[in-house]
């Protein structure tokens, strides 16, 4: 992944272009969502379904299902006037319900050119409220030349969000690259280019990390990524373990603290669900030693990226669709690592350094 430093060298040469351009952080740049919000219309999703449905059930070409089976590569004008309603709004504020998918554009115009890969990712204070955000334009996928606003795909995790509008809620990076292997990452723990604190397991290529005593669990009340959000949570002790309630939004954190060194970046695996582990170690409640947290629950599902420069411990956002049991001690996650190219030359110093344990959004 490019630093700060490899960053401003693409946008020298012309290689990545952002206009107008944010902050420039250890590894990232700062975006802002544009000025148009849309929430995604199941009726009009439904209707769209049921065409190519009564096509291929006539025995349609199938170029032509295939070619209403693409709306994502519609321009995002003609897409939401076919699949989305404007989004609520109040005083200046969008409001977005739960477990609903939204649509927007980046308020800034990217260029890349061939070759060029990046990805964009939600800030921390907005993850914290339960909104998460990706890209949706395949040429972006597939490193094509872009230029143009990125289309988005907002998705809120059983919380409400009042979000200020063109608010700098997104993060973009450049050039996402290889993991490094075991040897590698205990290579780079030696170096002290990684640190983490106890005795974390290291496998898969990545270290797994561990439940904090204590989680934070949603109650409902609207959050905004710019305010103060501690009358939304409650706190719950999960030393002899806790039933995560379906479809409800919790804020954790991992019990050990990470630091990374200005040349490596964290990057925690967002969805626990895609682990490969035995069946018998899918416990309903698994001891610390034994047992993965969830089998179709998402642990971090924004703001993966735990930046050149961190010295803390890593707050996760949980959303399950099932009830699942955790407990402190329990493994949480696991985090991956990519070498950062050249190493930074302005390491991570935010408001949520030195964190531990789960830590609401800071304004």
């Amino acid at each position: 992944m490019l630093s700060d430093m490899g960053i401003r060298d693409y946008l020298q040469r012309g290689l990545l272009g952002v206009e107008p351009l944010g902050k420039i952080g250890p590894a990232s740049i700062d975006l802002r969502i544009g000025d148009r919000l849309y929430r995604s219309d199941s009726q009009a999703w439904l209707s769209h379904q049921q065409e190519v449905d009564k096509l291929a059930h006539r025995g349609t070409a199938r170029k032509m299902i295939e070619k209403l089976e693409e709306p994502g590569r519609l321009p995002f004008d003609k897409f939401v006037s076919r699949f989305a309603v404007p989004a609520a709004e109040s005083s200046g504020l969008w409001i977005l319900e739960p477990n609903e998918i939204y649509y927007a554009q980046t308020a800034e115009t990217v260029k890349t050119k061939r070759g060029v890969r990046i990805g964009i990712t939600t800030r921390s204070s907005a993850a914290r409220n339960g909104l998460g955000v990706q890209f949706s334009d395949d040429r972006l996928d597939r490193a094509g030349e872009f230029a143009g606003k990125v289309p988005l795909v907002l998705q809120t995790y059983g919380t409400c969000v009042e979000l200020p509008k063109k608010h700098s809620m997104l993060q973009l990076v450049v050039e996402p690259s290889r993991r490094l292997t075991n040897n590698e990452i205990r290579e780079s723990v030696r170096k002290g280019e990684i640190a983490v604190s106890g005795k974390p397991e290291i496998r898969d290529d990545a270290i797994y990390l561990t439940f904090h005593p204590t989680i934070l669990r949603y109650n409902g009340r609207p959050m905004n990524p710019a305010k103060d959000s501690g009358k939304c949570f409650e706190p719950v002790d999960i030393t002899r373990g806790y039933a995560l309630e379906p479809g409800k939004f919790y804020l954790a954190s991992t019990r050990e603290v990470v630091r990374m060194g200005t040349n490596r970046v964290g990057v925690i695996d967002e969805m626990s669900g895609g682990w490969v582990v035995p069946v018998n170690m899918l416990m309903p409640l698994a001891t610390p030693q034994v047992g993965s947290v969830f089998n179709s629950a998402y642990v971090h599902m924004n703001a993966p990226y735990h930046w050149p420069g961190s010295d803390h411990s890593v707050v996760l956002e949980i959303f399950s669709s099932e009830t699942r049991m955790v407990r402190a001690g329990m493994r949480a996650c696991r985090m991956f690592f990519e070498e950062l190219y050249p190493e930074t030359g302005s390491p991570y110093n935010s408001r949520y350094s030195g964190q531990t344990g789960p830590t609401l959004n800071r304004v």
